[in-house]
């Protein structure tokens, strides 16, 4: 008597569960640096909108250094979940080893969820703005890496 077979044999279902696994362990990684370059993203595109308003507030008040406070450029700029923002005007000091100007305008965005972003900051020296990224770890150099290859400024 030949019985009627439904179902999977525990081999096919391993097989199934490891072929599973292997294309996590490779899209995992790919998908968490995904996401933190996102995060990267929303920062630099902060600091830029920043940075076009400090250069319309040069072009009103019409001087290389204006002084124009974060309130003076009209854009309101809160804290992410991720990221804490910082717009000052520095007379020394620095941004996470990227030291200011004095005088000059600077914008920081510091990671509030560990090491694995980077620090950018944008600041203006002279009449050129600069930025800047500078990672700690590997993950967050790779991340800088790829702003610079996208032409966000320099480590």
């Amino acid at each position: 008597m030949i019985e009627n077979r439904s179902g999977f044999t525990l081999v096919e279902l391993l097989i199934v569960v490891l072929i599973v696994g292997i294309l996590a362990a490779i899209a995992l990684p790919q998908y968490r640096q995904s996401v933190m370059r996102a995060r990267a993203a929303e920062a630099v595109n902060i600091i830029g909108t920043l940075e076009r308003a400090y250069t319309a507030c040069i072009a009103s008040k019409r001087v290389l250094n204006p002084g124009c406070t974060a309130t003076e450029l009209g854009v309101s700029v809160s804290d992410s979940d991720t990221w804490a923002y910082h717009v000052y005007n520095v007379d020394t000091g620095s941004c996470n080893g990227v030291s200011g100007v004095a005088n000059k305008m600077r914008i920081c965005a510091r990671p509030k969820i560990g090491d694995s972003l980077p620090v950018l900051s944008g600041s203006l020296n002279g009449d050129r703005w600069t930025n800047h990224c500078k990672g700690n770890t590997t993950e967050a150099t790779s991340i800088c890496s790829s702003l610079i290859s996208a032409g966000y400024g320099a480590i």
